[in-house]
């Protein structure tokens, strides 16, 4: 069972970006492709290619040297990002040359180590690490019964919004439940979705807060979240993402 070994960021990171390399996929088969910088300078996250096309997959390469790092399967980009995050190190410099590297026994057993957790996450459909557990406790929330439709949040200053914008609204269509609420948050790294109340044109207008868990657990199966472990959950966007594999050849 995977666990949370990891402090992640909310957001990826600032000086992610595109830049051109060129990858030594097999023996003689040299691309210049555009790769995706890492949390882990010299280390991009770059397209895989086979017989001149993309294969559908995805891969951390040295930068320097235009070598691909080793993993026992294919993985999307998801997995591709995270693999790439777990070895930013301030012990390891990956913008060294490649027999550099090689010769460094902390950047090689940093690679094993975490190339069998890619393995294992790959396989189990959920992410390299987890980012935080998806049931938080929150405050209480006020609750605005508006023609039969029920709009909650935890915030105050929310009720105060509404209310400079709404001078319909009757003290009997106000209350207040001081019961604690819950809300689910995704658990994938970088991934901010929660469950969500919707409005009549199906756009969240705020997030699912529920003085019941099952009550949230009922609305987050709904909406196609999935569970991976007790307190792991995951949007149906994560959920995509670290499930989609890659076909092995997509060339003509």
């Amino acid at each position: 069972m995977l666990t949370a070994s990891r402090s992640a960021p909310d957001a990826p990171s600032q000086d992610s970006g595109l830049t051109t390399a060129t990858i030594n996929y097999t023996r003689g088969d040299r691309h210049t492709v555009l790769g995706e910088t890492t949390e882990a300078p010299g280390l991009l996250v770059a397209p895989a290619i086979r017989n001149g096309a993309f294969t559908g997959a995805w891969q951390v390469v040295h930068a320097r040297s235009g070598l691909k790092l080793p993993a026992f399967s294919t993985y999307g980009l998801a997995h591709a990002r995270e693999y790439a995050a777990m070895l930013a190190s301030p012990e390891i410099d990956w913008t060294r040359t490649e027999g550099e590297v090689r010769a460094d026994e902390r950047a090689l057993a940093a690679v094993r180590r975490i190339v069998w957790n890619l393995d294992t996450a790959v396989g189990d459909g959920r992410p390299l690490w987890w980012a935080r557990w998806s049931l938080e406790r929150c405050a209480p929330v006020w609750t605005i019964t508006d023609y039969d439709i029920y709009l909650s949040h935890g915030d105050f200053a929310w009720l105060t919004r509404v209310l400079d914008n709404r001078d319909d609204l009757s003290a009997t269509q106000i209350s207040y439940d001081p019961a604690p609420t819950w809300r689910m948050r995704c658990a994938a790294p970088w991934c901010a979705a929660t469950v969500s109340f919707y409005d009549d044109g199906c756009e969240p207008c705020s997030d699912a807060r529920t003085t019941c868990r099952r009550e949230l657990i009922r609305i987050a199966r709904e909406q196609r979240w999935h569970r991976h472990e007790p307190g792991r959950w995951t949007c149906p966007g994560c959920t995509h993402a670290h499930r989609s594999t890659a076909p092995a050849d997509l060339s003509w």
